[in-house]
């Protein structure tokens, strides 16, 4: 992907969580939307379960998943959810690929609506230590 992409996806990203379009803290189908690693040796891999309820009356289904950045990988149990169910949105860090304090998003487009929630991680990975 060129770089002039990965930047106008991340911009995106942010324009979007800015206007409130959802992924806020409190979003109704997330207890959390922000999860700081705080600071880690470098070459370990982080993994962060964000739980996500059906608070609604219709069936939710997670239709679309990006990520800012290439070190992070998700993970989405269940991808639909009836009313009352409960799954979780699984970030993977690759601390390995990852030097200094890094932000980074994953969006999800959740149907019906389009409703977009937005969840963040942050890490910092020391370069002089190792795991």
């Amino acid at each position: 992907m060129p770089t002039w992409m990965r930047i106008l996806i991340i911009v995106l990203g942010l324009l979007i969580a800015r206007a409130g379009v959802r992924g806020q803290e409190g979003d109704e189908l997330f207890s959390e939307t922000r999860h700081d690693f705080g600071v880690v040796p470098r070459g370990i891999v982080l993994i962060h379960r964000f739980r996500w309820e059906n608070r609604t009356n219709s069936r939710l289904e997670v239709r679309e998943v990006r990520t800012s950045r290439p070190e992070v990988q998700t993970q989405v149990w269940p991808r639909s959810l009836e009313p009352g169910g409960v799954g979780y949105v699984e970030v993977e860090v690759d601390g390995r690929r990852w030097s200094g304090e890094k932000t980074a998003w994953v969006q999800l487009q959740i149907e019906p609506g389009p409703r977009v929630v937005v969840l963040w991680v942050r890490v910092y990975c020391r370069g002089d230590v190792f795991a």
